[in-house]
């Protein structure tokens, strides 16, 4: 299952129609509490795709509470500013990666198996309520 998170309804569509065309089962996400919602549900997650550049918690924020109560989860970021993707070396963990908006779809489903493969794959759900990031 891949969780979806981006405020941009366009491309939050097209993102989901296109990896539901690649075989995955999808859930999504307007915004970074929605998101964080569904990371803290039982919902098995197995890939986290993520806007950097929502409004309000930002896509590192929603990355730090999915990894608070899934530790393995990979993680997988979109953003369309190309210095924030210059910076991202930084901060990009084990298991996390990056695509840089516009994208071909193709390059997309590259980076998907790519983060996905990375990553110790756990699937199971949070075994307890993340804490909020700070």
């Amino acid at each position: 299952m891949v969780l979806v998170v981006e405020d941009e309804a366009i491309v939050r569509t097209l993102v989901v129609d296109q990896l539901r065309e690649l075989g995955y089962h999808v859930l999504q996400a307007a915004d970074g509490p929605e998101g964080v919602d569904i990371l803290n549900s039982s919902q098995v997650i197995n890939l986290l795709l993520t806007d950097i550049g929502l409004p309000g918690m930002n896509g590192r924020l929603v990355a730090q509470a999915g990894r608070t109560c899934r530790p393995d989860l990979p993680i997988l970021f979109m953003t369309g500013y190309a210095e924030t993707a210059t910076q991202a070396a930084g901060f990009l963990e084990a298991g996390m990666g990056l695509i840089t908006k516009p994208f071909e779809m193709e390059a997309l489903a590259q980076r998907v198996r790519d983060t996905m493969t990375q990553a110790p794959l756990r699937a199971e759900a949070p075994s307890g309520p993340a804490k909020a990031p700070i």
